[in-house]
């Protein structure tokens, strides 16, 4: 979700939008190489993916996913395309900063706090926020060696996936950054 967000305010050449092949959205992924993109396990296997671009059914690349590679226990996924985008993949930060780092969130999640309650936008949304302590992250069942606990919707506090490796040979074992609901993380 991006509560609270506004219009993206720049092109993220890493974004992606899961398609089906009829253009479809079903969820958000960042590009980590030029043929490799990382998403939530639980979105399945699109027929495609849209990068680099704020509107998720113009602009931008469109490959074909023609590999899923799912985390063996975590919420996570890797997809390998057809063929490689010219667009740049995201720097990966080694760590994820301290409680009060600045963190921006982006996505087509949906923009009300009410799960269900509005369809994911057209257009591409950023949320600037900041890390808070793990403790103070409502929910429950955070964990602090996978997640980060970030500030939301009227104070709203919302765990996000952290740095996790995945087995050797998956993805050239990158670390990645992700949230639950599909946006990737940036730390700015």
């Amino acid at each position: 979700m991006i509560v609270n967000g506004r219009p993206a305010s720049e092109v993220y050449s890493f974004m992606v939008s899961l398609q089906s092949a009829s253009g479809g959205h079903s969820c958000g992924g960042s590009l980590i190489k030029a043929n490799w993109v990382v998403t939530a396990a639980h979105c399945g296997q699109p027929a495609q993916v849209r990068v680099g671009t704020t509107n998720r059914t113009t602009g931008g690349s469109v490959a074909r996913v023609t590999r899923r590679i799912a985390h063996p226990s975590a919420d996570l996924a890797v997809l390998q395309l057809a063929t490689s985008v010219p667009q740049a993949p995201i720097a990966i930060a080694a760590t994820s900063g301290p409680d009060g780092t600045a963190t921006r969130i982006i996505g087509w999640g949906q923009t009300c706090p009410i799960r269900g309650g509005c369809g994911a936008p057209v257009g591409l949304q950023e949320l600037d926020t900041s890390i808070v302590a793990d403790s103070r992250c409502t929910g429950g069942g955070i964990r602090g060696a996978t997640e980060i606990c970030t500030k939301q919707h009227r104070r709203q506090l919302r765990c996000l996936l952290r740095r996790l490796r995945w087995p050797a040979g998956q993805a050239g074992q990158r670390r990645v950054a992700a949230d639950r609901c599909h946006q990737p993380v940036r730390q700015r």
